[in-house]
């Protein structure tokens, strides 16, 4: 099997693995799409909104905005709390994904320039949220990739490309990505020696 890094431009990615069957380069993309553990907005507690977006569409578009994390270092019980208080005191307001701040630094949001909703003068929002880690297959605020896809070049050769969402580097995500593809084969390996050892 053979590696090889084609690009690396901002978020996106492109490499080159040689000495693999289409199936095990479906894998790759599948896992990278929903099995990887993402840090993401799962819970809002909206506590005061006069705009002119209801509740629900709110929390959803504070659930889509990426937060940014060690990818590599994130465990199943990882938190992070954020806090969103703005009010239009004079003026009409934009709300941006740079208005919800985290109160742990080890996290904030990938990208503060995301829209999230316009006040009007004398209206507020005030709202907290809590990131969990799931996986893509969850949610789609869960996936760490965006327009991931692969292209057979020859028998055994595939050409990968994809884009981060913003919580982390995408060769990082790669590396995640094999850490849970061996992880799984190891805990099967592990269940089939249990099972032979004890004759079920």
């Amino acid at each position: 099997m053979e590696f090889e890094l084609i690009e690396k431009k901002g978020l996106s990615i492109k490499f080159k693995i040689s000495g693999i069957n289409p199936q095990f380069a479906n894998l790759i993309r599948r896992v990278l799409i929903a099995r990887v553990p993402t840090l993401a907005i799962d819970d809002v507690l909206i506590m005061d909104n006069t705009s002119v977006m209801h509740d629900e569409m709110l929390a959803h578009r504070i659930g889509l905005i990426p937060i940014k994390a060690d990818i590599l270092s994130l465990k199943e019980d990882t938190t992070a709390n954020f806090r969103l208080e703005v009010t239009a005191e004079k003026d009409d307001v934009v709300v941006y994904s740079g208005d919800l701040k985290s109160l742990d630094p080890n996290y904030k949001v990938a990208f503060e320039n995301i829209p999230i909703c316009k006040l009007a003068k004398g209206q507020r929002i005030f709202l907290e949220a809590i990131a969990r880690v799931k996986t893509g297959n969850i949610h789609a605020r869960f996936q760490p990739v965006s327009a991931c896809a692969y292209k057979q070049v020859n028998d055994d050769t595939f050409i990968f490309s994809f884009e981060s969402t913003g919580i982390d580097e995408p060769e990082r995500i790669l590396l995640k990505a094999i850490d849970v593809i061996i992880n799984t084969y190891d805990e099967i390996k592990k269940e089939l020696h249990n099972k032979i050892k004890n004759g079920n």
